[in-house]
């Protein structure tokens, strides 16, 4: 995820005038972001690959059936998006503008995007070598994990200032007004009054 800022280089993500196939690009939404790449998006079918098998992985690792029906959601979800871009594109709406956004909330979060798809890699190799009991347990560390990092976050997060209320009856004081007389040449003479004395 470091090098999404490289996808599109500097430049806006520019599309073509091209007719863009609904069915085509449904079609090859079959293979979870094709059809975005198909339609131009790069950085969406990068989002949803990594969303969709990564879904499918985690099932796989942990033998949880949610983790299946929400990466089927988000695959079928995709191939309706591939052919819904494709209907946009062809009216001439220009969806640089998503892109650049997509491509932009992914380069501020890209160590936590990195961390997870490093961690989700991690998690596939241990099921591979360590027997499934232990790799499903994992569960259990993960959370404490995840209740850690936020119990860190919330600690490290600046804490509001409290300042002192005013009472409800409070009134404030208009300042008296000061008489200048205009016509005498010396100001100091003039009647003053002072603010701090009642």
């Amino acid at each position: 995820m470091a090098g999404v800022e490289r996808l599109g280089g500097n430049q806006t993500t520019k599309f073509t005038s091209a007719t863009k196939s609904p069915v085509v690009a449904a079609l090859l939404g079959l293979i979870p972001g094709l059809g975005a790449v198909y339609n131009g998006l790069v950085v969406m079918a990068l989002v949803q690959f990594a969303v969709t098998v990564g879904l499918w992985q985690l099932d796989d690792i942990f033998d949880a059936s949610l983790f299946w029906w929400a990466g089927t959601a988000a695959y079928v979800y995709s191939i309706y998006t591939a052919y819904q871009t494709a209907l946009r594109l062809n009216t001439g709406e220009d969806l640089s503008g998503e892109e650049n956004k997509l491509k932009n909330i992914l380069q501020e979060k890209t160590k936590v995007w990195g961390s997870a798809l490093i961690v989700l890699g991690g998690l596939s190799i241990l099921h591979w070598i360590l027997p499934h009991s232990f790799v499903s347990h994992l569960w259990t560390l993960i959370l404490i994990g995840v209740g850690i990092y936020f119990v860190a976050l919330f600690r490290r997060a600046p804490k509001a200032k409290i300042t002192q209320e005013l009472p409800q009856n409070f009134q404030p004081e208009t300042p008296p007004v000061i008489a200048f007389d205009p016509i005498a040449r010396d100001y100091s003479q003039a009647e003053t009054r002072r603010f701090d004395v009642r």
